[in-house]
């Protein structure tokens, strides 16, 4: 019996990994709401969702409103830089949390299992 994985793409690095619910350095889906992400804890609110790995390192490559609005399907008209700079800024915050560190390298990638 084959399980099927469900795959999705990091916004920040672009890498495609499991979506994985409370599972370490997996997936965060982030819906757009009200003129801002917002993480989608569920993972079934409604509406585009987009990804991304809760390192410092991805969230620091989302400055450019390009890759908001491809992951989004937005006009850069309807994206507020202050809004998105607070998003930042704030799951910087949970990830240093989640980590106990605030160092810049908060975590190494760790290595892969071949899937097959």
């Amino acid at each position: 019996d084959v399980t099927k994985i469900s795959q999705r793409t990091c916004i920040g690095c672009r890498k495609v990994d499991r979506k994985l619910k409370d599972e370490e350095g997996r997936l965060v889906r982030l819906v757009w709401r009200e003129g801002r992400p917002v993480i989608d804890r569920s993972g079934t609110s409604s509406g585009r969702g987009a990804y991304l790995h809760p390192r410092l390192e991805c969230l620091l490559k989302l400055g450019s409103s390009k890759i908001w609005e491809r992951a989004f399907k937005l006009t850069s008209e309807s994206i507020e830089r202050s809004a998105l700079s607070r998003f930042i800024e704030d799951f910087r915050s949970e990830i240093l949390l989640r980590v106990g560190d605030d160092t810049p390298d908060l975590k190494k990638p760790t290595k892969r299992r071949k899937m097959f």
